[in-house]
C-alpha cells in the first residue's frame, strides 16, 4: 500500500483516496470497503515500516476469550525489523506528520471559542446564562432560552459584544479592558430587558449601566440619512 502513503503525503484527501480504491475494487487486507478512517489507520500502522507493536489486544479471560483493545491495561512491546518494510522511514515519518497535523486541527475545532464574558452574563427574565453568537463577523450575546426555545419563552434582548466590553471598562474604571481584572472584581453580570447591565462585584457592590441597541437608526450616518431623504422625495415626485 505504498501508493496510499505517497498520495496522502502529496496532499490528496483520505476520502478521495478511499473512493478511488473502492472504484478500482481494491479491498482492505481482510476484505471490506475503504473509508477515510481506514486510510488513517493504514497510515499510522507501524507494520508498513517493517515493525510491529505487540499486544495491541488481549483476551479478557480463559473462559470468554474475548478480544479487547489494550488501552494501557497491559504493557505493549515495539519490535523492529520483524518483516520486510513496504515504505521507508522518511515516507512513514511524513505520513505521521500529516496525521498529527490533522489531529491538532480537529482538537482546535472542538474547542469552544471562549470570551472574557463566558458564563458571566445571566438573563434577568429566566435566569439562564447568555451565550455568545456570531453573525456577519459581529459578536453578540443572547439568552440561551431565547436561542433554544424562542421569544415566547424569553423575550430577552440581544446585546452587542462591543457594548459589554465598553461598559465593563467603564465600570472597572480602566483606560482599556483587562480580562484578569474583570474576573478578579466582577462576580457576574445580570442582563435586564430595559437595555441595562447590572454588574455584581465580588465585594458585594453593584453598578448599573445602560447599553445602546444596535438598531438601523443608530447605525445610520448623516450621509445615509440624506440619501434616504432624497429617495423618499424622488418617489413622491417632489424633486
Amino acid at each position: 500500500m505504498r501508493e496510499v502513503f505517497e498520495r496522502a503525503v502529496n496532499g490528496e484527501s483520505f476520502t478521495a483516496i478511499a473512493k478511488d480504491l473502492n472504484n478500482r475494487s481494491i479491498t482492505r487486507c481482510l476484505g471490506g470497503k475503504w473509508n477515510s478512517q481506514r486510510i488513517r489507520d493504514l497510515l499510522s500502522n507501524e507494520k508498513y515500516l517493517g515493525n510491529a507493536l505487540l499486544q495491541k489486544k488481549y483476551r479478557n479471560n480463559q473462559l470468554e476469550k474475548k478480544l479487547i483493545h489494550n488501552d494501557c491495561q497491559l504493557p505493549k512491546y515495539y519490535a523492529e525489523g520483524t518483516h520486510d518494510a513496504i515504505v521507508d522511514e522518511e515516507l512513514f515519518a511524513k505520513a505521521q506528520g500529516i496525521l498529527n497535523e490533522l489531529a491538532t486541527r480537529r482538537e482546535t475545532l472542538k474547542k469552544p471559542t471562549l470570551s472574557a464574558f463566558s458564563g458571566m452574563i445571566v438573563c434577568d427574565n429566566c435566569g439562564a446564562k447568555y451565550k455568545r453568537t456570531t453573525s456577519k463577523g459581529k459578536h453578540a450575546w443572547q439568552c440561551q432560552t431565547f436561542l433554544t426555545q424562542g421569544k415566547a419563552f424569553c423575550p430577552s434582548r440581544q446585546i452587542p459584544e462591543e457594548e459589554i466590553y465598553r461598559l465593563a471598562t467603564e465600570v472597572l474604571k480602566l483606560d482599556e479592558f483587562d480580562e484578569d481584572i474583570l474576573h478578579s472584581k466582577i462576580k457576574n453580570i445580570r442582563a435586564k430587558n430595559n437595555c441595562t447591565l447590572l454588574f455584581y462585584f465580588t465585594d458585594g457592590t453593584e453598578v448599573s449601566k445602560n447599553w445602546v441597541p444596535r438598531t438601523r437608526k443608530n447605525s445610520w450616518t448623516d450621509k445615509m440619512r440624506e440619501c434616504a431623504r432624497q429617495r423618499a422625495l424622488n418617489q413622491k415626485g417632489i424633486v
